[in-house]
């Protein structure tokens, strides 16, 4: 965190998961921990735009062994630590025998948002939804995927890697 003190830029963004099979600590402990390193990189950033990029509310909430369980989403509600939420929100992973039907990318995107927006206690929270990878994407998911960002008003989109998708791929974006 001191380190990214140092970096001239106007903002950064932590990736905030975690992959269970290395970390020994509690839900509990995580989730403590996550809240006070947000606090110390705020007090050490003061003006500088935060962003927050989270695991899918829908994938904490309802997929078998959650790679984190109970993350706290509402405890960190008038923290005042992140500007931005950047949700994993990555639907094009959502196809496998565990999606019990979030594949689909309007319904899981607009989910997404709302459960977010809800869990924060904010309907204004400023969220950036990343859809998942280019390449993994079909015919019509894109148009789904940007209907439903523009029906949650995100302040952003995206998808990677850019460079896998086709100019025709690009048009709904």
């Amino acid at each position: 965190a001191v380190s990214s003190a140092q970096l001239d830029v106007d903002g950064i963004a932590l990736d905030i998961e975690s992959t269970r099979r290395f970390d020994t600590c509690t839900t509990d402990v995580r989730n403590r921990r996550q809240l006070e390193f947000s606090r110390q990189l705020r007090s050490l950033l003061p003006g500088r735009s935060i962003g927050a990029i989270v695991l899918s509310p829908v994938w904490v909430e309802t997929m078998p062994n959650s790679l984190w369980p109970y993350f706290p989403f509402y405890e960190q509600t008038g923290q005042g630590t992140h500007d931005v939420w950047v949700v994993m929100g990555y639907w094009t992973d959502m196809r496998n025998r565990f999606s019990t039907g979030w594949f689909e990318p309007y319904r899981y995107t607009v989910e997404n948002v709302n459960r977010l927006r809800v869990r924060m206690g904010r309907s204004d929270l400023p969220v950036h939804i990343i859809g998942g990878v280019m390449s993994n994407a079909r015919a019509g998911d894109l148009e789904l995927f940007s209907r439903a960002a523009r029906e949650t008003g995100v302040i952003g989109a995206s998808l990677y890697d850019w460079a896998s998708g086709s100019p025709a791929m690009m048009q709904p974006l």
